[in-house]
Formats: structure tokens, sequence, C-alpha cells
């Protein structure tokens, strides 16, 4: 299956007055982070500038560029977001407007492009963590919430779920919300993405553990994983 694109790289709060920027690091799963796989860098802009941008990049633990990706944002709100796939020399995109999304995927030169109607809780990989700061005290409270996660790879909006669960290894100032489909069919292969964030000051993301954006080669092949994500920011 085409991976679903769910990586949530980095975090920025909403109407956030500075730039932020972070370093993460991918660790096998299970590894008790002691076999990384590729770091991560991670910058964005001062929300309270009418056109903020956000940018990521995964490295190899060779310092090669494996994945980039940028998105921009008018007001607030997700007008654009390109992931470039600097390994297999694709690109993809997606671009909102007022009532269409549109998707387009470059890959082998040739170009695929798919158009759906613009879904309520439009999500990328990128705005997820943003999205659930937004919706906080309801997460909090124990409601679940519903999004559309736009996976470019498959040219379409997939539905996802929202929800805090508990954890008995998080420290006393950690929160855990689960993203989970609600498809039968990508439910079955796609296990639940779980993001720790701080519950005080800017709620930054701490873990993220499920399949991310990157994918690992292995001889002239790429393939999804699971991995384990830990970030620091300021």
């Amino acid at each position: 299956m085409k991976t679903l694109l769910v990586m949530i790289s980095m975090a920025f709060i909403v109407s956030r007055a500075y730039a932020l920027e972070c370093t993460a690091t991918v660790y096998e799963l299970d590894s008790q982070q002691t076999k990384p796989l590729f770091s991560v860098l991670f910058h964005a802009d001062d929300e309270s500038k009418p056109t903020a941008l956000i940018h990521s990049v995964h490295r190899t633990l060779q310092g090669e560029d494996s994945t980039i990706e940028d998105v921009t944002l008018n007001q607030g709100e997700l007008k654009e977001y390109t992931l470039q796939r600097k390994q297999q020399g694709e690109v993809l995109k997606l671009s909102v407007g007022d009532k269409k999304i549109t998707f387009s995927k470059t890959a082998e030169g040739k170009t695929q492009t798919s158009e759906e109607d613009r879904p309520k809780n439009l999500t990328v990989g990128l705005t997820v963590v943003p999205f659930i700061r937004k919706n906080w005290n309801d997460l909090m409270a124990g409601k679940s919430i519903d999004i559309r996660f736009a996976s470019v790879d498959r040219l379409e909006t997939v539905g996802f779920k929202l929800k805090k669960i508990n954890d008995d290894h998080l420290a006393k100032d950690q929160a855990m919300i689960e993203m989970s489909a609600t498809s039968f069919f990508i439910a079955a292969i796609v296990k639940p993405l779980r993001f720790t964030l701080e519950t005080t000051g800017e709620k930054h993301l701490v873990r993220f553990t499920g399949r991310p954006i990157v994918r690992r080669q292995t001889g002239s092949k790429f393939s999804d994983l699971d991995a384990e994500t830990v970030y620091q920011c300021h």
C-alpha cells in the first residue's frame, strides 16, 4: 500500500508570535532510542506574518537530504504543501482553494493529479500537531475529533480520529493523543499514531510514534517503516 505520509514532523503553536526551531532524531521502533535512522531539522515562521512558511528536512545518517517538506499558511490557514523525495526523485503537492483541493504527484517522469471538495478539518503532516493544540481543551476533556488527512501519495484525503489516551509511562506534565484511521481497511494496515506533548507552556511535541514520512532504503528499494521520533524545540 502507498504510504499515507503521516509524518508529524514538528510542532508550532497557533498564533505563535515568534519563529520556532526544532531538531529531532528518528529511531528504530522499540530500540530504546539506541538505533538512530534519520535526523530532522525544522523551522516555522512567526505566525503573526500574513504568510507563514514551515520547512522540514529529513536527513540520512550520512547527511544526505532524504525528504524535504514545505507548508505555506495564509492567515493561519493551510494553502499549499510540497513534499520532495530527493533520493527517489519524486515531487508531491497539495494546493488548497476556497472550495476545492488539488493533488499532484510527479514520479519517474509522469505526473498524476486529482481534485476533491475541500473538507472540514483538513490537515497535512506538518499541521496535525497545531490542530491538536487548537483543539486542546476539547481533547483534554475526552472528546474525539475527526480530521481529513491529505495523503499526497494517494492523491486523496483519508479520515482519521484524534483522541486523548492514557499511558502509565507519561511524565506528569505530558499528554498523549492518538490518531487512528476511521476506515476499516486503512486501520487494518496502519497502526494508530501517537503524539506525546507537553501540557504546560507552549505544549511542544516531545515524541511521535508511528509511520514517519521518510522511507528506509535497502539497496535500491525504499519502504515504509514504523519508528519513534524524539524532538527538541526552542
